[in-house]
Parts: structure tokens; C-alpha cells; sequence
């Protein structure tokens, strides 16, 4: 489905939503993600440019770790970002989500359907009890995203985060399984 169909959408099913594994082939599509200055402020990302090499090192760089699960979010056959669980820790139950979704994407229902698919893997495959999330303060979209999916605050770090208007805050949040 091609990505101006899904504008005038509030809401999808999720049968249209796919989590898979990233591919090769997807290296040009988060390049251009990993390299909007923008959504990387907003998901508290790096905002250096990349070079295309230096993506496809950080992703098999992922690959390769031990603690990391990462998808491609995928509608239609049109990547529309991705989402990952990191410093998985089987032992205690619990992992850190970040999840970066092109702006053409956002706001349509595509995170919120991601996340659910998300946690039914992280509670029923890889067993986990508890997600954490580190969410920008002034991303209000986000954090409403997060608590009307049952995402609680823990706490907040203050002033945590350089942006070209001076520091916001980071809230700390988690998800009970």
C-alpha cells in the first residue's frame, strides 16, 4: 500500500501492520530515517548524519548482539520504520524498547499496533515481564501513545536532553507484561 493511502487514516487493522526481521534491502530506507535530524531529536537518537556504510554497521551491529531483538515495521510491503527491544535481560524479565516510526507514518496508528505486536513477542516468546522505555517530555504525542497502552511513569530525569531551545526532560517508563 503506498504510504499516501494511509494519510487520511486515523486507525489500522493489525493484520495490516508486520513486524520482521531487518534486511539488507532496508538499509536505504534507515538511512533516510536515521538521518531525519528531526524524528532522531524526538526519539532521542543521534543526530550526526550517517553515511550509508555506517548504518549498515550499526545494524549488523545489532545483529549481532546477544540482547537485542529488532524489527522492521512494515505495511503494505512499504517499510515504515522499526522497533527493537536492547539490553534484554532474561534473567530479570525485562528489556529496553525504542521504536522509530518515518513521519509520514506517524500519528496513523502504526506505533500503537508495532507496540502490541511487540509485547505479545517479548511476553510469550521471549518471556519477559517488564518493558522500559526512555521517552522525551515534550514528545507529547509519544508519552500519550505509551499511557494509553498501559505504559506507567517511573520517574523523570530533568533537564536530560540538549535540543537548540535549551534541555528537556527524559520520562522513565515501563510496561507489565
Amino acid at each position: 500500500m503506498p504510504p499516501e493511502t494511509l494519510q487520511g487514516q486515523s486507525q489500522m487493522d493489525s493484520e495490516k501492520i508486520i513486524l520482521r526481521p531487518i534486511e539488507d534491502t532496508d538499509v536505504d530506507q534507515l538511512h533516510g530515517l536515521l538521518n531525519d535530524s528531526n524524528n532522531q531529536q524526538l526519539v532521542g537518537g543521534s543526530v550526526i548524519p550517517r553515511s550509508r556504510n555506517e548504518v549498515l554497521q550499526w545494524l549488523q551491529a545489532k545483529r549481532s548482539a546477544g540482547d537485542v531483538c529488532q524489527f522492521a515495521i512494515e505495511t503494505g510491503g512499504v517499510f515504515c520504520g522499526y522497533v527493537q527491544l536492547v539490553s534484554i535481560n532474561r534473567m530479570d524479565g525485562h528489556a529496553t524498547l525504542g521504536i522509530n516510526i518515518n513521519r509520514q507514518f506517524q500519528r496513523k496508528g502504526v506505533g500503537r499496533l508495532a507496540l502490541q505486536q511487540l509485547h505479545d513477542f517479548a511476553r510469550n516468546k521471549l518471556l519477559l515481564r517488564k518493558i522500559l522505555l526512555y521517552v522525551r517530555s515534550d514528545n507529547q504525542p509519544a508519552v500519550k501513545l505509551y499511557l494509553d497502552l498501559g505504559y506507567q511513569k517511573a520517574g523523570t530525569l530533568t533537564q536530560h536532553v540538549k535540543t537548540v531551545s535549551g534541555y528537556v526532560g527524559v520520562e522513565i517508563m515501563e510496561f507489565m507484561l
